[in-house]
């Protein structure tokens, strides 16, 4: 069965950017993003579409915006990910041996008459793990490019931010859904150094099986699978209750790489994403992202409404709150007390 059309099933590209300034960017464009509320009512992928927005400067996040469409709204080609949800494209070129992304953002932002809009491209060596089908599939990691460099070109709020650095393109596919899977907790990261990317990815079963992956791909282009240890420490708990790891130790043959924790600037009940920056056996600096995902701890009924409140349903009614926790971090009081306006109420 098509991927978008499962029950539960999910589709999501995911792109970032980071700075050695310890600024960045992630998006993630969707149909099942897992992390919407009510995702264990097992609605096709394709009723679901969705967009993930995040911006960090000086590792503080400065803008966070999850908006969820109609399925009307979108239209894109479920192998690449290419097309349109709402009033943002995406698109990607293979250009020789090179993959690159462009992404044009316009993107609604509760409560306000501003809009998220700008550019964002991304460039570097094309690598495919694996073949990637649509079709009967439990779950497919599928990176696009590791190695990649980026830029960003963002306005919102009334003010324009620039962003350049190190970048990588990836996208999961599944016609299962994500808490379905016997997935006790799932951490992946991605170390960008000068001359490659690593890649660390660990899956712990339910039943205690851990499988662990660590990848490596250089300015050459070609994703080797690299053999090694892969330990994380300092385990903190969040706000939530969700455990991650402050420090990544990897050590092998061909590598020793240590990193640790420059910002917590995503804490919730199952999804947390850290800034991290390490340093390997050459001595060089590398800067990147780690994720911890729980999908046991998905979509559970008591976090639904604080959920919600972060979730923008584009032209639907939303939760009251939602300015709060959606959109720019500097005016989400001033969006929140808009609401009392006669023009407010009339929305």
């Amino acid at each position: 069965m098509n991927a978008a059309q499962a029950s539960g099933g999910f589709l999501w590209w995911y792109a970032d950017l980071r700075s050695a300034a310890d600024d960045g960017l992630v998006v993630i464009w969707s149909l099942g993003l897992p992390f919407l509320p009510g995702a264990r009512e097992s609605v096709a992928a394709s009723g679901r579409p969705a967009v993930s927005i995040a911006h960090y400067v000086g590792g503080k996040q400065q803008l966070y915006l999850l908006q969820e469409y109609r399925r009307e709204d979108a239209h894109l080609d479920l192998l690449t990910g290419d097309g349109t949800i709402g009033q943002t494209s995406y698109r990607t070129t293979k250009r020789g041996s090179d993959i690159e992304l462009l992404i044009l953002l316009n993107e609604p932002i509760p409560s306000s008459p501003d809009r998220l809009q700008g550019e964002i491209r991304l460039t570097g060596p094309s690598c495919q793990l694996t073949h990637c089908s649509t079709t009967d599939v439990h779950h497919v990691w599928a990176p696009k490019t590791v190695h990649a460099k980026g830029s960003a070109t963002l306005t919102y709020g009334g003010q324009r931010h620039q962003l350049r650095g190190s970048a990588y393109l990836d996208s999961n596919v599944s016609n299962t859904p994500l808490h379905d899977q016997d997935i006790k907790s799932w951490r992946w990261g991605r170390l960008t150094f000068p001359q490659y990317t690593l890649v660390y990815y660990e899956v712990e079963q339910t039943d205690g099986t851990r499988l662990r992956y660590l990848y490596r791909q250089g300015s050459q282009g070609r994703l080797e699978r690299v053999g090694g240890r892969l330990n994380f420490a300092r385990i903190e708990r969040g706000f939530y209750g969700l455990d991650s790891p402050r420090e990544v130790i990897i050590g092998g043959q061909s590598e020793s790489i240590w990193a640790e924790t420059v910002a917590l600037v995503e804490d919730g009940p199952f999804y947390s994403r850290r800034l991290m920056k390490a340093k390997d056996l050459n001595g060089d600096d590398g800067y990147g992202y780690s994720e911890t995902v729980a999908p046991d701890k998905i979509d559970r009924v008591w976090q639904r409404p604080l959920v919600r409140m972060r979730t923008h349903q584009v032209g639907r009614s939303n939760s009251f709150f939602l300015p709060l926790f959606n959109g720019p971090r500097k005016d989400r009081a001033e969006r929140l007390l808009s609401v009392f306006t006669p023009r407010g109420l009339e929305a």
